[in-house]
């Protein structure tokens, strides 16, 4: 039988359809399936490459705040915190507990003297100054009660002062108010003011609360309470005035004992507040 012209053409066409698709689906396919599977891995790469960048400038843009809010904080501490020993007119809260019943009250003084100092700005006439707190005696509680720790995460003393009255004409009243906020080593802050009166003979009344930042990265530990290093006999009591050692050797702040002890009353030597 002879075979049609067009017979072996065609079985060559499909030996060639046959080979291209061997070679498509053994070869091309894969690799073009490869070829893309390394573009997707490439784009993720780069995908997550760009969320690194925004990450490290996000990272960036944290540490410029940081260091941003540091430099306002420090031009905060430079001006507005109390110097951090007593010699300088401030505090410090690394002393033995005991001696810092003894430093606090000076402390409370001098800061009362500036503030009658401040009270008087502008020219007016006091009415009724602010006064100061006075520190508890008790070596235990001063910390907290007094500088707030660790009530709040650093110490620091809050004066809530309540109502001061003053006296003069307008432009007095006003320059009396703008000083509380230039006040040195201390924010203060006014608000409720009141004003009565005719001009120039006006009476001014307002809140005032003055806050300190204590400087300083150590605070001293708890004081055991008793008359420490005083040897007692049985029945008997210290002298007064002789009072318990602390820690060390040193003597309890003159004039009484150590907390828990025996001893006279020590006497706080007191500033007042200016009044009219």
């Amino acid at each position: 039988m002879k075979l049609s012209a067009w017979v072996w053409p065609i079985v060559g066409l499909a030996v060639a359809i046959a080979a291209l698709s061997f070679a498509f689906f053994k070869e091309f396919q894969p690799k073009m399936q490869s070829a893309q599977n390394w573009v997707a891995y490439g784009d993720a790469l780069q995908a997550e490459a760009n969320q690194m960048n925004r990450a490290a400038e996000r990272r960036q843009a944290a540490i410029d705040e940081v260091k941003r809010i540091g430099n306002e904080w420090q031009s905060v501490v430079e001006t507005k915190t109390p110097p951090g020993n007593l010699d300088d007119g401030g505090i410090s809260l690394a002393v033995n507990r005991w001696t810092l019943t003894v430093h606090a009250p000076i402390f409370a003084n001098r800061l009362q003297s500036q503030v009658n100092q401040q009270v008087k700005r502008g020219g007016v006439t006091v009415i009724t100054g602010p006064k100061i707190s006075e520190p508890p005696m008790d070596a235990n509680a001063i910390l907290s009660d007094y500088f707030n720790y660790p009530a709040i995460k650093f110490p620091v003393v809050i004066y809530e002062m309540g109502p001061v009255t003053v006296r003069g004409n307008m432009t007095q009243i006003r320059e009396n108010i703008r000083s509380w906020s230039t006040m040195r080593n201390y924010l203060a802050t006014t608000d409720g003011l009141t004003i009565s009166g005719t001009s120039p003979n006006l009476t001014a009344t307002y809140n005032l609360v003055v806050v300190g930042y204590i400087r300083g990265s150590e605070v001293a530990p708890v004081v055991p309470e008793g008359n420490i290093g005083v040897p007692v006999q049985s029945g008997a009591q210290p002298a007064a005035g002789a009072g318990g050692l602390v820690p060390g050797g040193g003597a309890a702040p003159a004039g009484g004992a150590a907390p828990g002890g025996a001893g006279a009353p020590r006497q706080r030597p007191g500033i007042s507040s200016v009044s009219g």
